[in-house]
């Protein structure tokens, strides 16, 4: 039996049989592409415990990134020059924390 003869005068049919044909076209497209997974290396800032996130931003204007962390951001590269932005006390790290950004 030939599936137009089955679908005919089905449109939601014929539009769900689509939507599922292009479906397992992209999972076969992304089983053949590279599975390498992205690395990070881990750096610590600080041996004391400020808050529970950070980003990165130009703060400096070098065209480079820095991190912003708790009352403190690091200067690129390396991220070892430390300069505070807010007055910092360290808390600890399963207690509550006033700075959580």
């Amino acid at each position: 039996m030939k599936l137009s003869v089955f679908l005919k005068g089905f449109p939601l049919k014929k539009a769900l049989v689509a939507v599922l044909l292009a479906l397992l076209l992209l999972q076969e497209i992304s089983l053949r592409a590279d599975p390498s997974l992205h690395s990070f290396n881990r750096l610590v800032l600080s041996d004391q415990f400020f808050s529970e996130g950070a980003c990165s931003a130009d703060i400096d204007g070098d065209g480079s990134r820095d991190v912003v962390s708790g009352p403190y951001w690091y200067a690129r590269p390396g991220f070892r020059q430390r300069h505070a932005y807010a007055p910092a006390a360290a808390f600890e790290a399963l207690a509550d924390a006033c700075e959580f950004f």
